[in-house]
C-alpha cells in the first residue's frame, strides 16, 4: 500500500519537500544505513552511503548521501519520499501522543539512552516537558498545583529499591507516603495492612528493610507506593537489578495488580520475556518512538 515519490536535489541543496525540512530532518529522525563504499570519480575519492530514515509507521526516506574522503559532505543526490497510506507526515516537532485505556499492562522497551527513564519520570512530573506538555487525567504536569495529586496518581518504582527506602522498618517505610499525603491515622494504618498483603509482606511489617533480599525490597517500595493509592504505575527497569526469583517475585505482583485488581502499569524493561506479557508493546530510540503494537506484532 505504500507509493514513492522520486526527488532529484542540487547538491547542498536540502531545500523543504512534502512539508518536511531536511536539514531538520536529517539531524534529528532515526537513520539505518544499508550499505557504504567507495568510488573514484574524475579523481575523486568519494564515500557513498545509503539510508533509509524512518517517519513512523510504513512511512521513511531512503537517501543517498555522497561525501569526499575528507569527510566533507558532498550532497543529497537522489531520495525517496515512502508514506503510508494515511499520507501522514513527520514533523521535527511531533510529540509522541498515547490515549492509553485503562486496566493495560504497557511495556516500554528500546536500547540504552533512547528515552525510557526520562519518559517515566515526565509521566510522574519529577522532569518537566521543555516543549510540548504532558497531562496526567487532564492534568498538566507543569503547573506546580497537580504536583501532588499527579505523583498520587502516577506511582513510579525505581531500578535500584535502595533508593525508594527511607525508614528502617518496613511498616514506616510503607506509611511515608500516606503520611505525607496527610491521610489520617487509622486510614495509613489499613493501607498499610492492605498494601503489605497484596505485595505478600505483611510477615515482615515489623523488619528491617536492610535485612531483606533485593526481591523483597523492591516488593516493599512498591507497597509503599500503593499505600498512596494510585490509578496508574509505572516500573522503572524495576527488575534489573534482580536474580530470577526477585524477578518473578515482582512480575508476579506486577501480573495481580494488573489482571486481579485492575490497574493500569507500565513496565520498563530490556527482558523480552516480561514484554511478551504486556497488552501493548511501545519501542523507543533516540527519544522517538519506533514501533507500537501488541507483543506478537512488535
Amino acid at each position: 500500500g505504500a507509493y514513492g515519490l522520486q526527488l532529484l536535489l542540487e547538491a547542498h541543496d536540502f531545500g523543504s519537500i512534502a512539508g518536511l525540512h531536511l536539514s531538520e530532518f536529517f539531524e534529528q529522525a532515526l537513520c539505518f544505513e544499508l550499505f557504504a563504499f567507495q568510488f573514484l570519480t574524475e579523481g575523486v575519492v568519494i564515500d557513498l552511503h545509503l539510508k533509509f530514515v524512518v517517519l513512523g509507521g510504513e512511512s521513511g526516506i531512503l537517501v543517498l548521501h555522497l561525501f569526499l574522503l575528507d569527510g566533507e559532505q558532498f550532497g543529497h543526490l537522489l531520495v525517496f519520499l515512502y508514506l503510508s497510506e494515511s499520507k501522514e507526515r513527520y514533523s521535527a516537532d511531533d510529540d509522541n501522543q498515547q490515549n492509553d485505556d485503562d486496566d493495560k499492562f504497557f511495556v516500554i522497551t528500546g536500547p540504552n539512552g533512547s528515552g525510557k527513564s526520562t519518559l517515566a519520570k515526565l509521566f510522574n512530573g519529577l522532569y518537566k516537558p521543555t516543549s510540548g506538555s504532558i497531562c496526567v487525567d487532564g492534568l498538566s504536569t507543569t503547573d506546580e498545583n497537580n504536583e501532588f495529586e499527579i505523583k498520587r496518581r502516577v506511582g513510579l518504582v525505581f531500578q535500584n529499591p535502595d533508593n525508594q527506602i527511607v525508614a528502617s522498618v518496613v511498616e514506616e517505610d510503607v506509611a511515608f507516603g500516606p503520611e505525607n499525603l496527610g491521610i489520617e491515622p487509622s486510614e495509613i494504618r489499613r493501607r498499610v495492612d492492605e498494601a503489605l498483603g497484596v505485595v505478600g509482606m505483611s510477615e515482615y511489617a515489623k523488619g528491617e528493610p536492610a535485612r531483606l533480599s533485593g526481591g523483597q525490597k523492591q516488593r516493599i517500595a512498591i507497597a509503599g507506593i500503593l499505600a498512596m493509592k494510585p490509578d496508574c504505575m509505572i516500573f522503572d527497569e524495576s527488575t534489573a537489578m534482580l536474580d530470577p526469583v526477585g524477578r518473578d517475585e515482582v512480575m508476579s505482583v506486577v501480573k495481580k495488580l494488573n489482571k486481579e485488581r485492575g490497574m493500569t502499569v507500565i513496565h520498563i524493561t530490556h527482558y523480552m520475556d516480561e514484554a511478551a506479557r504486556a497488552d501493548r508493546v511501545i519501542v523507543l530510540d533516540d527519544g522517538r518512538l519506533i514501533l507500537d503494537g501488541t507483543p506478537s506484532e512488535v
